[in-house]
């Protein structure tokens, strides 16, 4: 039941505006996870459909929480997990490809051992989608 409630609530189109309430008063690091979660799939799929102002706005802000929560130390290590979440969308806020160079290099390393050779894989995939959509103008 609960899932079915969190799942519907982070497909609402409106959910993403929430997202800094969680951040702002949630004390459990899952809530906040799970907002970024809602955050990271804005960014990767409809971001294009925002405003200019509103995409400045959320990567400020982001850009703000991320040196707010790096304050000290101990906010660092209590919060690395929320951090490194949230640089994740701030890189893919930044540039998609970035995102997906970011991955590469952190995710999936049983495809390639070698973090150059994801990172090519990666790049070689992009260029292959961006010349079959040219193909297909």
């Amino acid at each position: 039941m609960a899932n079915q409630l969190l799942g519907q609530f982070k497909e609402h189109p409106q959910s993403w505006t929430r997202v800094d309430t969680i951040l702002e008063h949630s004390t459990h690091p899952n809530t906040k996870y799970f907002a970024l979660s809602i955050l990271d799939s804005l960014v990767l799929y409809r971001w294009n459909l925002l405003p200019q102002e509103q995409k400045v706005a959320i990567r400020n802000y982001l850009i703000d929480l991320i040196i707010k929560l790096s304050g000290t130390d101990e906010s660092r290590t209590q919060n690395h997990v929320i951090l490194a979440k949230m640089n994740a969308v701030l890189v893919q806020v930044r540039s998609p490809v970035l995102y997906i160079v970011f991955n590469a290099v952190n995710h999936n390393p049983t495809h390639h051992p070698d973090p150059k050779a994801r990172v090519a894989s990666s790049l070689a995939n992009i260029r292959s989608r961006d010349y079959s959509r040219k193909q297909n103008k």
